[in-house]
């Protein structure tokens, strides 16, 4: 049986044309990467970051716009925010396409979720809507579309352009009104490749519009689930792998870098308090300017009766909290509250539901 080796023919051209040492190398190299995966997920899962990450250090700084991607980075879902977005190892609702498509694998049921978010002062709108279809063979597919604008803003000149600023004899007036409006559309995909090990991808589409200029871009996102033990899970996603190019149609061009994500949950069962108390804890590794920083994000839950949720968390140092209400066991009502020290608090709201 060859079903612990591999073939004797695919040895072959190997040994042709690297001679007989490298073919050994390259198929020792090969085995191993196959008895990770087989035997032991959570070492393949590092392995791989730190390829990916070896890889990215070897980018030059200016080869990507630091602050390209920010729109992206807002989060999805009011139960993941108000738990410190720390969510990347819960991801497995309709959420999982941005948070990690590997948590698609794990649903069972059709899922529509809505989100609608004012921020700061409502100056910002934010809208999301997202759907997870399962199929087939411990696979999922998801659909998630993010709309994020900005009305009114204005454009100003000087009535006398000539001449320097004078508040009292050339005043700015505003010539023109225009909007700013970011779409990101996922189509994701999560399949269960062991009993405890999931992966997933996500096709990320970009359409940017300020005024009547616009920009398309498009990116590829990674990730993994790992449950070791019934009562711990591990998450990892990977965000525009392959960096994400957004070209205007003037001619400029933005490059999203890559960022990641990972993070492990526990689960415990309160049965005093007849309920579950989840806790999360998250890493983050996200390019700012010409480097990249490391974040923590932690949050826990509390879940009574599988009706109503509390929760509290810290995103990057900042207060999270919120609520979740569960009616008729089909409906999800989400309820969180983000602390920013400079700009005004917000509030998101988002509905779920199963089918």
């Amino acid at each position: 049986m060859q079903s612990d080796r591999f073939p004797e023919k695919l040895s072959q051209p190997t040994s042709a044309k690297y001679g007989k040492t490298g073919a050994r190398r390259r198929l020792r190299l090969t085995s191993l990467g196959f008895f990770l995966l087989k035997w032991n997920p959570l070492l393949f899962l590092l392995a791989l970051l730190f390829v990916v990450f070896s890889l990215w250090a070897g980018k030059p700084a200016e080869a990507a716009t630091g602050y390209a991607g920010d729109f992206l980075r807002l989060g999805a879902g009011s139960r993941a925010l108000a738990m410190g977005d720390a969510f990347v190892a819960l991801a497995e609702d309709a959420t999982a396409g941005y948070c990690n498509p590997a948590g698609l694998s794990q649903s069972r049921s059709t899922q529509l979720l809505l989100q609608h978010s004012e921020r700061f002062a409502g100056v910002i709108q934010n809208d999301l809507i997202a759907v997870v279809i399962p199929g087939k063979a411990e696979q999922s597919f998801g659909v998630s579309l993010f709309r994020i604008g900005v009305n009114d803003i204005k454009y100003t000149k000087l009535k006398d352009p000539a001449k320097p600023l004078d508040l009292s004899q050339n005043r700015p007036y505003v010539s023109r009104r225009v909007s700013a409006t970011d779409w990101a559309l996922y189509l994701s995909f999560g399949h269960r490749i062991r009993s405890r090990l999931s992966a997933g991808s996500s096709l990320k589409l970009i359409l940017r519009r300020l005024g009547d200029n616009t920009a398309f871009g498009y990116g590829i996102d990674l990730g993994f689930l790992y449950r070791p033990l019934p009562t711990l899970s591990i998450g990892a996603n990977l965000s525009d792998l392959f960096c994400t190019p957004v070209r205007w149609d003037t001619g400029a061009g933005d490059v999203i870098t890559p960022s990641a994500r990972v993070g492990l949950a526990c689960f415990w069962p309160v049965a005093l308090l007849r309920g579950e108390l989840t806790s999360a804890l998250e890493l983050r590794a996200e390019k700012e300017s010409d480097r990249y920083d490391l974040n923590f994000s932690s949050g826990v839950e509390y879940r009574f009766r599988n009706l109503l949720a509390l929760r509290l968390g810290s995103q990057q140092g900042r207060f999270t909290a919120g609520a979740g209400l569960r009616m008729y066991n089909r409906l999800d009502i989400d309820y969180a509250f983000l602390q920013h020290e400079d700009l005004n608090n917000s509030q998101r709201v988002s509905i779920a539901a199963q089918f």
